[in-house]
């Protein structure tokens, strides 16, 4: 039985380190979900605009419904589309510890962001949260975070961080946003 979900929107309400980390995982099972279950696709929503605080405008629901009606095509009727959403892939840290790689899945042009000053990623190591200072686009399926201090122990990456993420990273050409991700290992 396919299955057609949407990622988790912002939502627009004094942020609690809990609830921002329980925004997230709930994100990270409906990417996983999609990722694990056969029939189970999900579409971004970060770029959606919202009627309120929490929900889609209808506006936002007119693009969400074309990104679902692609997903359709694809998992019910067996078509080709180019409906999937970027996928965080791998998170690879340079050899100083100082920079990430991103490596996504799912991109038929080029990761990049309409806001090139937007911060949506946030690291963390053994020494708690590590700055992020730049975040650059290289071309392809790749995204560059240059962190303000040199990685500790064990680290994960979150993209799309937080109840209401700054403008997230997209497939350029098809204007289809990433999707959010939580506590991915570096």
């Amino acid at each position: 039985l396919p299955v057609l979900t949407v990622q988790l929107n912002r939502h627009f309400v004094p942020p609690t380190p809990e609830l921002e980390h329980s925004w997230m995982a709930v994100r990270e099972a409906q990417r996983q979900a999609a990722r694990t279950i056969v029939g189970v696709s999900v579409a971004p929503s970060f770029d959606l605009p919202l009627s309120d605080g929490i929900h889609t405008s209808a506006a936002g629901n007119m693009l969400l419904a074309e990104r679902l009606a692609h997903a359709a095509l694809a998992a019910v009727y067996g078509q080709a589309r180019d409906c999937r959403a970027p996928d965080v892939q791998t998170a690879t840290a340079a050899a100083d510890g100082r920079a990430l790689m991103l490596r996504f899945a799912d991109v038929t042009s080029r990761m990049d962001n309409i806001d090139p000053t937007a911060q949506p990623f946030r690291v963390e190591d053994a020494g708690g949260v590590v700055p992020v200072t730049a975040v650059t686009y290289p071309g392809g399926p790749q995204v560059v975070l240059a962190l303000g201090r040199a990685l500790s122990g064990a680290a994960v990456v979150h993209g799309g961080f937080g109840l209401a993420p700054a403008s997230v990273p997209m497939d350029v050409e098809r204007f289809m946003p990433m999707l959010g991700f939580h506590a991915v290992p570096v």
